[in-house]
């Protein structure tokens, strides 16, 4: 009986945060604090912009998308990226097991299995706007997503490191912290996810 009544008071604390009533509202999910595009932007901004397919792997900084699971994003549950995790939770073990140099020739194998099943990283920019990314970024995506469950280290910091960045970007006073704060906690994230010559 104690412990039903202390849920209750839990859930009813829980359901008058601003969390609770932000995400009840929408406001998280449909009006978010993306900055105005630059006026004038040029066409080939507009060019490059993507409208994603439910085979893509989608990929954003904002975390108001990932309050269904403790260990999970929404994202994690469109089926492109359920397919790209599931992959990764194959070749993982392999991955480890590889010596430094043959590492880089792994993930292009994986990436290349995405790219012939017509499945491309897509990522929000800094606007909210879909758009795909270079080879680069979708081989360090994909590199950290085989790395970071295998780190004890990893799964704790890069979580806060990326409420650090979603607080910077988009949090009520984005327009003083955005530029410098994202930068330096990119830099530290790479830092933590260096493994030496390849």
């Amino acid at each position: 009986v104690f412990m039903a009544f202390l849920i209750a008071i839990l859930m009813t604390l829980l359901l008058r945060s601003k969390l609770a009533r932000s995400v009840a509202s929408g406001e998280l999910f449909f009006n978010p604090n993306y900055p105005d595009l630059p006026k004038n932007t040029p066409q080939k901004y507009h060019n490059k912009l993507e409208v994603p397919q439910y085979i893509d792997i989608l990929f954003s900084d904002r975390l108001d998308n990932k309050h269904l699971h403790i260990k999970r994003s929404f994202m994690d549950y469109h089926p492109g990226n359920k397919v790209f995790i599931e992959l990764n939770n194959l070749a993982r073990p392999l991955y480890l097991s590889l010596a430094n140099e043959f590492k880089s020739n792994f993930i292009y194998v994986i990436m290349l299995q995405h790219a012939l099943s017509g499945r491309f990283y897509i990522k929000h920019n800094d606007y909210g706007h879909w758009e795909k990314m270079s080879t680069r970024e979708a081989f360090e995506e994909t590199r950290r997503a085989l790395l970071r469950p295998s780190s004890a280290a990893l799964n704790v910091l890069i979580p806060t490191m990326d409420h650090i960045i979603n607080t910077a970007k988009y949090g009520f006073n984005y327009k003083i912290s955005r530029r410098f704060v994202p930068k330096f906690m990119y830099k530290l994230k790479e830092k933590m996810y260096f493994e030496g010559d390849e």
